[in-house]
């Protein structure tokens, strides 16, 4: 018994040893430290825990944790772990915190690769006997360093999740890099075939692209596996899966769909373009096929769409069944096909490949293009064949068709040969590439019979030419070239051809041997070495340069040598010229002698004198350089002269060699202009030039009391600062550069000051002030129409931080406001390279509360009232501007004398949205309104608008002579610099009175006197503007004209068409209603028939016209035809019933028949006299020729070159009535009286010899003419 309770107290005493033990060894800071201390005396590799805190059995952190063996190194800079031990009680494992900060991993030693290949890889069958929870779980600032690759960082993995009826549960799996991230849920068995079914949300950022945003759901088990994947931005992609066996023996079947990518955002390179693919595969890694199409979409090459389909047939065997490209505007389509067998590092090849219309750019025109072709590649690339065949063309390339036949391998390619079919001859190529270890090459090229001008037109010939070229590159600075002319010759532009030489590059260096050209009798030639060091003669001859080249003209001797240094060459030039010309270019005669010395060993001279200079647009009579001296002191004049100025300017200078610079002056210059006046120098200017350097003093130029300077100093890479200053310039030197009769009066003066690096401009500053004055504007009639103002401001202020420029005019005008225009600028500094896209940030405001100041500008406008407002903001950039805000025109009338209208309720609202400008108005005129609306597009490169404007019964003119109401419908639109207006006019009603012109002396002036008006032309303000024009003139039922005799309504409809260097067409026809009369003399015409027909040029109408006088006691309708053309009427008499021309005339002039008695001379000289209109009217005077022999008289007729000023050609509005007589032979006297307007005219004719005659004349005006004969 004693045994028992001693064997029982042993027992005990051991299990409370052993729980204390266990007790003291977790739940104590120092056992817990003693059991690490066991623990690392019992691995292999070195153990070290800096820092211990706390124990097991509550929250333990260790510090500077290391771990070094043979293979790696471990270091973490803190672990913190705490756990919930009463847990164990209820069988789980509770883990409250485990954080480890700053691991790093470092391969040191690298081990042998294992043997077991992915068919064995078994997945242990993991069962727990405790629940393990995880509530925070995380390590951050992971370095892995593996020996051989780069490393990895890894910024964070977290986890929080459980193990609990044998299944893995992930609440969150976090993991974080610099390149992306991904978040992971879900749970997973790991027994047996693992079943899962996990979801991830990640991202991938790409550089210069961006994140990559996308979502994951993974299901099944390692049989099979079924995968969804999508992503959101920066496009949308949808990728659908099967896996099976991915273990042992990975299988898929998979479906990719990724729809419109922006592909720049991806590859910033290439072109604009919108890219959608669709890509299907199945089978595994031995054996599987692919299938997929993309079309993309872009501005510069249309629409393109692919398609590939392929499979692996074994393991290293692949066919290509099909590999299209096909271009939907071009018809173009690219194909390739063939089979790769994998052989070791040898793959057999054997491609075959098709094409039709490519070209390069798709959507332009292209630059270069390949009708169709096809190649065949065959071999391993140590030994292939390929043959290439094909026919190309372009903007630069002749249509040729070309060959290709050459064997090569990896380091060399031997063209056997290349043969090209062009220009009416051949080309052929033969020769190695080499391009391993270095690029050289070894090539023969040989033509015959190339005739250029099959593609270049100036260039038709027949050259024959055999080129050996050789060379080597090694790298940038190690280069060798040899090109030698073995022949060249044949015929170009029906001269003689012929050249030879040889050039060789070697490094830097370039020689040239014997080289030379000789095309007719004209010749350049050159020998030498250009490198560091200069050693070249040349010579240029030729009689006709267009020998040389087709667009030169004139003819040129030159020779010269360069030698020295290239930045501070010798220089020996003799040059002759005359007539010459290149494109647009010309020099009338050319003279320079030069002789540079820049070792100053003897004295340098330069002398060029050149005439009759034409470039640019700008006429130059002469320009004389003269120069000479030595580097330490020469000069330099130069002397130009044009007819509207002139310039001359003298430099003094030396070259210091030390420095590297030319130090100097301006020592004087005059400009003489036209436009500005004369321009002197106020003293001699210092100015120090190089390649890094350039500082001017104050340069100043003066004209009576004005004052212009402009210093400034740059430096390579440093600042550099400028100013400018402007002192009492009279405004009216700017007068040439306003419109026409345009003058202003006031002085500006101010200052510009900037500095920068670079180009980058760091500080602005400026303040401009116009003084009071005017601006005065002189109107036709003389008038001078003045326009007063108290005076501009412009400010300019950039510096870092901030940036403005503004303006404010002041108005002499009560009712008006300052205008003023303030512009902010970014702040310092602004890149000059991108000032174009300087960002535009202003304001214009201005306001006018009457506009009654506007009567003195517009003297044909009286009563102008209303109110002006303008308030716009200014955006976007120099490029492409946009403007915020609005101008409104309100309560405003008008009064136009001329045309006796009183405009009221004259609105005009312009919104400014952007780059969208809306206008709506409107205008009131008697009891009809007109309304504007119209829109613009900003476009700095093609500015776009347009405008309708349409109406009801608007009242156009309200004078005595015409009073017209009309109902437009208008569209005007700008587009490409054109101007394009349609739409119709309708004239609803109008009273047209033309009131009877009376009698006046003189005579209009002869047909051959060109009146020059002192208007300016229309076409002239619209240059650069033509207008197109198509508008249907509708006159309504209720428009009256008189005048002339005519009395009555007319209408029509003419559809009207105008275009630049053309005649106005018309198509239509005006109508003369029943009841228009005509009265000529007392008599009156009862138009029963009047057509105007319109079919071609609107002053060139066809007449169709009937007008008769019924005289009911005789029962007799007489009456006169007219057809045909206007410019040439037809006219015929008719009556009813039927009688002769004379009784026709005789009723239409005086009612009743010629008498047969008594009375029949009387009746005669009656009818003679009231005849005159229908002489006129029929234009040939059949009747005159008959009553001029009864009369005795030498002329009795109608003549028309009297009348009214600026009759047009046809009419006869001047016609008279002309009875004439010589008295003598010499001497003629002519008396007349007007037939449709009522004057009387006297001419007097003396004949002075046979070539002169002397005739005065007085009716509507008088005058009087020398008129001569020239007989040839």
């Amino acid at each position: 018994m004693k045994l028992v309770k001693k064997l029982s107290f042993l027992i005990l005493f051991s299990f409370l040893l052993a729980i204390g033990s266990i007790t003291y060894l977790v739940a104590t800071e120092t056992g817990t430290k003693w059991l690490f201390t066991q623990i690392s005396n019992q691995t292999s590799g070195i153990f070290q825990i800096g820092k211990i805190e706390g124990s097991l059995a509550n929250k333990l952190t260790l510090t500077e944790v290391n771990y070094f063996s043979s293979d790696f190194d471990l270091t973490i800079e803190q672990l913190v772990f705490a756990w919930n031990p009463a847990m164990l009680l209820e069988t789980t494992f509770w883990i409250d915190k485990l954080w480890v900060k700053s691991i790093r991993w470092h391969q040191t030693h690298s081990n042998p690769p294992s043997n077991h290949s992915s068919e064995n890889i078994t997945l242990p069958q993991i069962k727990l006997p405790l629940k393990i929870v995880i509530r925070d779980a995380q390590a951050k600032n992971i370095k892995i360093e593996p020996l051989k690759s780069p490393p990895q960082l890894i910024n964070t993995v977290a986890l929080k999740g459980k193990f609990e009826q044998q299944s893995l549960k992930l609440n969150t799996l976090y993991l974080s890099t610099h390149q992306g991230h991904i978040k992971t849920s879900g749970i997973i068995a790991p027994q047996k075939n693992y079943p899962l079914n996990l979801r991830a949300q990640w991202g991938i950022s790409i550089p210069d692209v961006g994140e990559i945003i996308g979502k994951d759901a993974l299901r099944g088990n390692l049989e099979q596996l079924t995968i969804y994947q999508t992503t959101q931005s920066p496009f949308q992609s949808q990728l659908k899966g099967r896996l099976s066996d991915p273990l042992h023996n990975l299988g898929w079947i998979a479906a990719l769909e990724i729809s419109e990518v922006e592909l720049q955002k991806f590859l910033p390179q290439t072109p604009e373009a919108r890219l959608s693919l669709h890509l299907k595969s199945a089978g595994n890694l031995n054996k599987f096929k692919v299938q997929a199409s993309f079309q993309a979409a872009g501005s510069e090459f249309g629409h393109v769409q692919g398609a590939l389909k392929g499979e692996q047939q074994s393991k290293g065997h692949w066919i290509i069944d099909q590999l299209d490209l096909d271009q939907k505007e071009t018809q173009g389509y690219f194909t390739l096909y063939g089979h790769i067998v994998s052989q070791g590092d040898q793959p057999q090849v054997a491609v075959q490949g098709h094409w039709q219309d490519l070209a390069w750019p798709l959507m332009e025109e292209a630059k270069f293009a390949s009708k169709e072709g096809d190649l065949n590649l065959q071999g391993v690339p140590d030994n292939y064949h390929l043959t290439v065949n094909t026919v190309l063309s372009g903007q630069e390339i002749p249509k040729s068709q070309w060959s290709l036949d050459g064997v090569g391998n990896t380091k060399q390619f031997n063209i056997n040969p290349l043969v090209g079919k062009l220009l009416s001859g051949t080309v052929t190529t033969q020769g190695q590439i080499t391009w391993k270890p270095n690029i050289n090459w070894d090539l023969n090229i040989t033509s015959q019979e190339i005739n250029p001008g099959i593609q270049w037109v100036e260039w038709p010939g027949s050259l024959n030419f055999k080129i050996d070229t050789q060379g080597i590159l090694q790298d940038s600075n190690q280069r060798n070239a040899i090109v030698k002319i073995q022949d060249f010759s044949g015929s170009l532009r029906n001269y003689p051809i012929h050249a030879q030489g040889q050039v060789q590059v070697e490094n830097m260096l370039l020689t040239l041997k014997e080289v030379a050209l000789y095309s007719g009798d004209s010749n350049l030639s050159a020998t030498g070495t250009v490198g560091e060091h200069l050693d070249l003669n040349w010579q240029l001859i030729s009689q006709d340069l267009s020998q040389l080249l087709p667009e030169a003209k004139g003819n040129i001797t030159a020779k010269g040598y360069l030698g020295g240094y290239p930045t501070f060459p010798e220089v020996i030039l003799k040059l002759q010229g005359s007539q010459l010309k290149y494109q647009n270019f010309q020099l009338g005669k050319i003279n320079a002698d030069g002789n540079i010395d820049p070792t100053g060993k003897q004295q340098s001279k330069l002398l060029v004198e050149a005439k009759n200079i034409y470039a640019a647009d700008e006429a130059i009579q002469s320009l004389v350089l003269q120069g000479g001296g030595i580097p330490q002191k020469h000069r330099l004049n130069v002397n130009l002269n044009s007819t509207d100025r002139s310039l001359d300017l003298s430099f003094l200078g030396a070259w210091n060699e030390d420095k590297f610079l030319w130090q100097g002056q301006i020592y004087q210059g005059q400009i003489t202009d036209s436009l500005i006046g004369r321009w002197n120098t106020v003293k001699p200017t210092s100015l120090i030039l190089n390649n890094q350097i350039a500082q001017l003093a104050p340069w100043c130029w003066q004209q009576e009391k004005a004052q212009l300077c402009l210093n400034g100093n740059w430096q390579q890479n440093k600042p550099w600062d400028a100013r400018f200053n402007i002192t009492d310039l009279s405004l009216a030197t700017f007068t040439s550069f306003l419109p026409k009769h345009t003058s202003i009066v006031g002085t500006i003066e101010g200052f510009t000051s900037i500095k920068g690096i670079k180009s980058q401009l760091m500080y602005a500053s400026g303040h401009f002030v116009a003084s009071p004055g005017e601006i005065i504007q002189t109107n036709p009639e003389e008038e001078k129409l003045t326009f007063i103002h108290r005076g501009l401001t412009t400010k300019l202020n950039l510096k870092e931080g901030q940036g403005e420029v503004s303006l404010k005019l002041l108005l002499d005008e009560p009712s008006a406001s300052p205008i003023n225009a303030v512009f902010h600028l970014p702040p310092a500094p602004i890149d000059f390279s991108s000032f174009n896209k300087l960002p535009l940030d202003g304001k214009i405001f201005m306001a006018f509360t009457d506009l009654a100041f506007l009567e003195t500008l517009i003297p044909e406008v009286e009563e102008i009232h209303g109110q002006f407002n303008v308030d716009l903001s200014l955006k976007g950039n120099l490029v492409s501007p946009e403007i915020l805000g609005q101008a409104i025109l309100k309560e405003g009338t008008a009064q136009i004398d001329n045309l006796d209208l009183e405009l009221t309720n004259l609105h005009l609202q312009l919104d400014a949205q952007g780059k969208n400008l809306l206008l709506n108005g409107g205008v009131t005129s008697g009891e009809g309104q007109l309304a504007l609306t119209g829109q613009s597009y900003l476009d700095t490169d093609n500015l776009r608008a347009r405008l309708n404007i349409s109406g009801n019964r608007f009242e156009a003119m309200n004078t005595p002579e015409i009073h017209a109401l009309i109902s437009p419908n208008l569209n005007l639109r700008l587009q490409d610099k054109e101007i394009y207006v349609d739409g119709e006019v309708l004239v609803p009603q109008a009273n047209i009175i033309i009131k009877d012109i009376k009698t006046r002396g003189g005579i209009a002036g002869s047909r051959d006197v060109v009146i020059v008006s002192k208007k300016e032309n229309l076409e002239e303000k619209l240059e650069n503007m033509p207008i197109y024009a198509k508008v249907r003139a509708i006159l309504g039922d209720r428009v009256v004209v008189q005048g002339f005799g005519f009395k009555g309504e007319i209408a029509g409809n003419l559809l009207v068409t105008d275009a630049p260097g053309t005649f106005t067409q018309a198509n239509g026809q005006i109508n003369l209603t029943n009841q228009s009369q005509y009265k000529a003399y007392g008599q009156e015409l009862e138009i029963r028939r009047g057509l105007l027909i319109f079919s071609g040029p609107i002053d060139k109408p066809q007449l169709n016209v009937e007008a008769v006088r019924i005289i009911d006691s005789d029962r007799v309708t007489a009456g006169i035809r007219i057809h045909g053309p206007a410019t040439a009427p037809e006219p015929t008499l008719f009556s009813e019933p039927p009688m002769n021309q004379s009784d026709i005339l005789s009723y239409l002039v005086m009612g009743r028949p010629l008498s047969n008695g008594s009375n029949a001379g009387l009746d005669r000289s009656q009818l003679m006299e009231k005849t005159a209109t229908s002489l006129g009217l029929a234009g040939g005077g059949f009747l005159a020729k008959g009553l001029s022999k009864i009369t005795g008289l030498d002329k009795l007729g109608i003549i028309d070159d009297i009348g009214v000023e600026n009759t047009m050609p046809g009419e006869n509005q001047s016609a008279a009535f002309m009875l004439g007589k010589h008295i003598s032979p010499r001497l003629y006297i002519g008396y007349g009286v007007g037939i449709l307007e009522r004057f009387n005219a006297f001419r007097i004719r003396y004949t002075l010899n046979r070539l002169l005659r002397l005739q005065a004349e007085t009716g509507i005006e008088s005058g009087g003419d020398l008129l001569f004969d020239l007989e040839r």
